[in-house]
């Protein structure tokens, strides 16, 4: 039989703005630094079913949307949703506990990726809630 070709990952990390077009700040390509953002835009228009994406802080670099490459969040993503939410987002829960816990709004056996724009803070009683009820929060716009 035919022995299969192997495959590589291959990691180049692409500003943003720099992806769109709208700079030239360069991409860097794991294990050898720097490259051109043209080069950058023709790997991720030649190759996008093999890319993972993962949407960073433009500040620090921090992961805050890692697609569906991971179910878990990354402590940076903790921290940013506790930021943003502040307590328990189930209406008129004010629970303000570090004991919250990370919820995906559209599930992750349905598709739902591991991202700030897909997660909320819900407390204990509400996540239950969430998962034995009907009840489905609704993402703000």
């Amino acid at each position: 039989g035919k022995v299969p070709m192997p495959r590589a990952d291959v990691l180049v990390t692409v500003p943003v703005f720099s992806l769109l077009g709208l700079t030239d700040e360069p991409a860097v390509l794991d294990g050898y630094g720097p490259i051109p953002a043209s080069m950058a835009r023709n790997l991720v228009a030649g190759g996008a079913d093999s890319f993972y994406r993962v949407l960073v802080d433009p500040r620090d670099g921090a992961p805050l949307d890692i697609g569906r490459t991971s179910y878990r969040l990354t402590k940076a993503m903790k921290q940013a949703l506790r930021l943003r939410d502040g307590k328990c987002t189930f209406p008129g829960c004010s629970n303000h506990s570090l004991d919250n816990e990370t919820d995906h709004l559209t599930a992750w056996a349905k598709g739902g990726t591991t991202g700030i724009s897909n997660l909320a803070q819900l407390c204990p009683k509400h996540h239950r809630l969430k998962h034995h009820t009907r009840w489905r929060p609704t993402p703000a716009t």
